[in-house]
């Protein structure tokens, strides 16, 4: 599994938007996965946000996450996708990386943040 934002993810292939509202051109042709999209008003400061998607993941099997986005991926590798572009700080931050965080810690995942070289090829033996 790995991470990228709209506008640098381009391949298509596994992209799973887990942001509140996908972009408009997007609609229709990107599967949406609403547990991992903020259910608050997003457009607090940083130390609430965390509070909040925190509280928000507390409430979510991890397990059925994990299943559940590998099953919308329809075979190929799930990238969570959301807005932000990185640099990161408590001005720009995003939730992406948060469900990755909640994900590798609670099912010893590793979840990258996709770039050209990251993909991920199946083992054909």
């Amino acid at each position: 599994m790995k991470t990228s934002y709209f506008a640098k993810y381009k391949n298509g292939d596994g992209a799973i938007s887990i942001a509140t509202y996908p972009p408009r051109y997007l609609r229709g042709k990107i599967v949406s996965y609403p547990p991992l999209a903020p259910q608050f008003n997003f457009r607090i400061p940083y130390d609430e946000y965390v509070v909040k998607y925190q509280e928000q993941l507390s409430k979510l099997d991890p397990q059925k996450v994990w299943d559940d986005l590998h099953q919308l991926a329809n075979g190929a590798e799930p990238v969570l996708l959301c807005y932000e572009a990185p640099p990161f700080d408590k001005v720009n931050f995003c939730h992406r990386f948060m469900a990755a965080e909640w994900l590798e810690k609670e099912l010893g995942a590793k979840i990258i943040e996709w770039t050209p070289n990251t993909y991920q090829y199946k083992d054909w033996k």
